[in-house]
């Protein structure tokens, strides 16, 4: 798997016509964590969603949609990402990547809010949950992770 990272417009768009020019040999993932400026998380929050519309609109919503990497469950970010993106009628993106899980429990934790915002909001399916394994607490329970339900791991040590 290969991902490239965007958190800006020019990034994106840079990334989008890389992968015309190449075929969709890479995904894209809308960065609301690394790509953000602190302070400004809101507006990339709302450019993320708009980013994903206008993709469904260019595109289709059957082509190979941008993921989105969320802050860390614990940030106070969190929560209103999740709110701008996923929203009932909205172009939802083709999977939500978790960043920096403590472990199980905050894995756990980050579905079940996922699942409830999606249930409010009508929406019936829901993005997979990418679990980026990036802290000791999530690699020792790397495999009970693994077995949890909605999730994909990524693995980075560093």
């Amino acid at each position: 798997m290969c991902d490239h990272y965007a958190g800006n417009p020019k990034y994106f768009e840079k990334a989008l016509g890389i992968r015309a020019e190449m075929g969709a040999c890479f995904d894209i993932t809308l960065d609301l964590e690394d790509g953000a400026t602190i302070g400004n998380e809101q507006e990339a929050a709302q450019w993320a969603a708009s980013a994903l519309a206008d993709f469904q609109v260019r595109y289709g919503a059957d082509n190979r949609k941008p993921g989105l990497r969320l802050h860390p469950f614990r940030h106070p970010a969190f929560g209103m990402e999740l709110k701008a993106v996923l929203r009932t009628n909205a172009a939802l993106p083709a999977y939500l990547m978790l960043p920096k899980p403590e472990n199980l429990a905050c894995v756990q934790a980050a579905l079940e809010a996922i699942n409830s915002l999606c249930q409010q909001q009508g929406i019936s399916q829901t993005p997979p949950l990418h679990v980026l394994i990036e802290t000791h607490g999530a690699l020792a329970e790397v495999q009970a992770i693994a077995r949890s339900s909605g999730c994909g791991i990524a693995v980075c040590l560093g």
